[in-house]
């Protein structure tokens, strides 16, 4: 039995399978790709690029603040999140960050805390968490 993975024309590892290596090409469907590896390499903490497997990177992501005032007029924004990454917010929304600049802001008039999760298959996640203070 031989572990491969799985990947898309993009390089991201869409799962991993162990099976003998006369079963290995039926394992792949539509526009993915077949790469005979080490099992411990995964979606996780590598992808592919060039044919090679290579490990996530930490995501370089600026948090302008991690604690705002619940007033619906103080803001935090995060900045420098890659084109592609899902962002799932706090009321498990999602987006995918599009072309420009890399934005994402929360403003609030609720206290409480506000975890942001960062997911691309290039980089490892990243959760950040605001706090909302209640105005005085």
């Amino acid at each position: 039995m031989s572990h491969y993975l799985i990947y898309n024309s993009e390089g991201e590892i869409q799962r991993t399978v162990t099976c003998p290596e006369s079963m290995a090409a039926l394992q792949t469907g539509v526009g993915e790709h077949l790469m005979e590896a080490s099992a411990t390499i995964n979606s996780l903490t590598h992808w592919i690029h060039n044919g090679g497997v290579v490990e996530r990177s930490p995501m370089q992501v600026v948090v302008s603040a991690y604690t705002i005032a619940a007033d619906f007029n103080s803001s935090a924004t995060i900045k420098n999140i890659p084109e592609g990454t899902l962002v799932t917010w706090h009321d498990y929304q999602q987006e995918i960050m599009p072309p420009g600049d890399g934005t994402v802001e929360l403003t609030t008039d609720l206290a409480g805390e506000y975890p942001i999760r960062l997911d691309h298959f290039k980089y490892l996640p990243v959760e950040v968490t605001i706090e909302a203070i209640a105005a005085a």
